[in-house]
């Protein structure tokens, strides 16, 4: 039985729609597309893909943009991991054997599905923020420049929907 990934192909919708010049999106599966897209530590090959993100914006051909959604939970290694090992990678191997690499100046997307948790119980919200303020100081020393994480309560989530939406939109309207 394949899972439904609702919440992933509510974003992959939404970034299927993008239309900008010299920008490639590249989706997975889960969210529409038709390949996985994984990241590479110094070569190309099964010991150094060391992560599969949701979607990848290239601009200009240069990493841009990576962005991971998380569907099953509210678990800090969960949230932390996929910034981590995409902190950690080098390139990204789109399949003419030519590897891209990350821009000057990238954003991670980490977008996490907060339907299911409990409204009366706020300590999971206040531990993602916790999170994603301590990942935020990191970014002055890493590759990845800018972090921006998302609760969203599911795919219906309209205002949720619209706030990453929107500031996507922000990021892209940067690009020269």
């Amino acid at each position: 039985m394949v899972m439904q990934h609702e919440l992933h192909l509510c974003i992959g919708k939404i970034l299927s729609k993008i239309k900008k010049t010299d920008l490639e999106v590249k989706r997975d599966k889960a969210c529409g597309g038709d390949q996985y897209i994984s990241l590479f530590l110094d070569s190309k090959d099964r010991k150094n893909a060391i992560c599969k993100v949701d979607a990848l914006l290239i601009y200009k051909n240069q990493i841009q943009v990576i962005i991971e959604i998380e569907e099953s939970g509210l678990n800090p290694t969960k949230i932390c991991g996929k910034y981590l090992t995409s902190e950690l990678s080098e390139f990204y191997e789109r399949g003419d054997d030519k590897n891209i690499r990350f821009a000057e100046w990238p954003t991670f997307i980490q977008i996490v599905d907060t339907k299911g948790v409990n409204e009366s119980k706020f300590s999971k919200k206040e531990q993602v923020s916790k999170i994603e303020s301590k990942i935020l100081d990191k970014c002055n020393t890493g590759k990845i420049k800018e972090y921006r994480l998302f609760c969203i309560n599911g795919k219906k989530d309209r205002k949720g929907i619209k706030v990453f939406s929107d500031s996507l939109n922000n990021i892209l309207s940067k690009l020269p």
